[in-house]
């Protein structure tokens, strides 16, 4: 990859095993791991971050990858905010590049990593976050047309959120580089970051309730506040598929054969053989989630109304109107805001309670000062962005 700036890979982790049998086989750490340690890229350090007490199978997954990564682990203690593990791992990259990655992060090729850092380092005028594509439910990007890409926006004059994360362009261009897009905000599922800009600027911020959703998109605002330049670079040869929580079979060891599901897999970096196995639209596994996400539905819109509502904070009580008057419309009155990995709350009082909460959290932090009638707007209607189409976030 050639010599270039000190690269650090950080993981914070909780409940991810090496277990490869049983409810933990949906997707242990080991997979992200086996990724990592099939890339061509000059990795400095891995540091995993253990939230809560390590079990012997993760110790001994530390042990199994301690040849092929140069792995430290730390451990935290649960009450620790997961914010101020991601901070830490600002520290620990120095003055280098820190590349946080999911522990259900799969990296979708063995030079996805030495692409982004050459692609970081080569850019003009420097960035401070690139931003790859992150695939969800497939290993193939949503191809858009370069001159329409329309990825990470936070539109507070709109009061609108634009995720794509999925987003890739068909072909590299023959006579340069991939162009890089500039955004307002990320996907920690994957992020190469400039630690000391980063840092600089305080880090993640702790919201003043226990959820951590919107946390990155805080950050991505607050850094081109600052002048900073945050890009997402549309390389599908950069994806990392985000595998989520409790979805069963989606990749399972190449060389575990017995009860491999009947579809067509894909091997990726480290011989993890990617599957979709019959049934897994059902949205339930062993545990007995109610979604693929650690959350119920109606915590996880809660936490998305309430960390994006922090996010359009940051442009002001005007843009956080605008997207409150919008959620309220789009995801309580028309139940089209949707996310894949959650499954949709049918019941128009339960979108509402969902709603409420996240509002009440952003109004006992001072972040929301009206008292609004909110009756209206939840009202179905028809004329809103003129499309009855889904809105993914």
């Amino acid at each position: 990859m050639g010599v270039g700036r000190r690269v650090c890979v950080g993981v914070c982790t909780g409940e991810r095993s090496n277990v490869e049998d049983g409810p933990e086989r949906r997707n242990p750490l080991g997979w992200t791991l086996s990724t990592l340690a099939a890339q061509d890229a000059d990795i400095a350090q891995v540091l995993i971050l253990k939230h809560g007490e390590a079990s012997s199978d993760f110790d001994d997954l530390v042990q199994r990858f301690g040849s092929a990564l140069p792995i430290d682990v730390e451990p935290f203690d649960r009450s620790v905010p997961l914010g101020e593990l991601r901070n830490r791992l600002f520290d620990a990259a120095g003055s280098g590049l820190l590349y946080i990655l999911d522990d259900d992060g799969l990296l979708t090729t063995p030079h996805a990593l030495s692409t982004q850092v050459a692609r970081f380092e080569s850019a003009e005028p420097s960035i401070a976050v690139l931003q790859a594509p992150v695939l969800r439910r497939t290993l193939q990007p949503r191809m858009v047309a370069p001159d329409a890409l329309r990825v990470g926006r936070v539109d507070a004059d709109r009061g609108e959120v634009t995720f794509r994360f999925d987003s890739a362009i068909p072909a590299v261009p023959a006579n340069g580089p991939v162009p890089l897009v500039d955004i307002d905000h990320l996907c920690l599922a994957q992020s190469l970051l400039d630690a000391p800009r980063a840092r600089d600027i305080g880090g993640f911020t702790t919201f003043p309730w226990p959820a951590v959703y919107g946390q990155e998109s805080e950050l991505g605002v607050r850094l081109v506040a600052d002048g900073q330049r945050v890009c997402f670079l549309p390389d599908p040869d950069t994806a990392v598929v985000n595998l989520k929580f409790g979805a069963p079979h989606w990749a399972t060891p190449a060389a575990d054969t017995a009860d491999a599901p009947d579809t067509p897999d894909t091997v990726l970096p480290g011989g993890v053989r990617y599957s979709w196995a019959d049934g897994l639209a059902a949205a339930r596994d062993e545990t007995g989630d109610e979604s693929w996400s650690r959350k119920a539905s109606a915590g996880f819109f809660a936490d998305y109304v309430s960390g994006m509502g922090a996010v359009f904070a940051r442009r002001g009580e005007a843009g956080l109107e605008r997207f409150l008057v919008n959620t309220a419309r789009w995801f309580v009155g028309e139940n089209r805001l949707h996310h894949p990995f959650v499954l949709p709350i049918e019941q128009a009082a339960e979108r509402a309670a969902a709603f409420a909460d996240g509002l009440g959290r952003l109004t006992q932090a001072g972040l929301w000062r009206q008292n609004r009638d909110w009756s209206a707007l939840v009202a179905p209607a028809t004329d809103i962005t003129g499309t009855d189409e889904t809105i993914w976030i």
